[in-house]
């Protein structure tokens, strides 16, 4: 479903995740998507969630039950939860979809949650009718020093560019 908002939400391994998740789904899908702590969610990002914003929760197995909190009151608000986890089971009660990882050593589990969602972004605009593999606004350039130390900037076409 069309949303103003996508929200990625993570704690300890599970932070940086929903950060590079949400980058990724925003350069992909061209649609507004922000990373957020779970822990952070009660001091400003609350506020923005509503029944039209998917929420994203990132369980990397630690502070999973701290994160389930903020799930609950995500949901609350009649937002949408999806959780990417290793245990569907244990996050039934406080999502509505689940995207399952394989078990896996707690320090892969972080890995494992970037590929997933850059599957996400991915289908989400492939859904969408866009394609993932044409980016409309970003411009390829090259920064090079010159001789003299002075950095220079280059786009493609130009003489010396390679």
């Amino acid at each position: 479903a069309d949303s103003p908002s996508h929200f990625f939400i993570g704690r300890g391994t599970g932070h940086p995740v929903a950060l590079e998740g949400a980058l990724k789904f925003k350069e992909i899908t061209y649609e507004h998507a922000e990373g957020f702590a779970a822990g952070e969610l009660k001091h400003g990002p609350l506020a923005l969630v509503t029944a039209e914003t998917p929420v994203f929760a990132v369980l990397s197995g630690d502070y999973d039950e701290k994160t389930y909190g903020n799930m609950e009151e995500v949901k609350s608000r009649g937002a949408p939860v999806v959780a990417l986890t290793d245990a569907p089971e244990s996050v039934s009660r406080v999502t509505d979809d689940v995207i399952a990882m394989p078990e896996t050593h707690e320090d892969l589990k972080s890995l494992l949650a970037n590929v997933q969602l850059q599957l996400l972004s991915y289908h989400a605009a492939s859904l969408r009718g866009g394609s993932p593999r044409r980016r409309l606004s970003l411009a390829r350039r090259s920064v090079r020093r010159s001789v003299s130390g002075r950095l220079t900037l280059r786009r493609p076409g130009s003489a010396s560019f390679a």
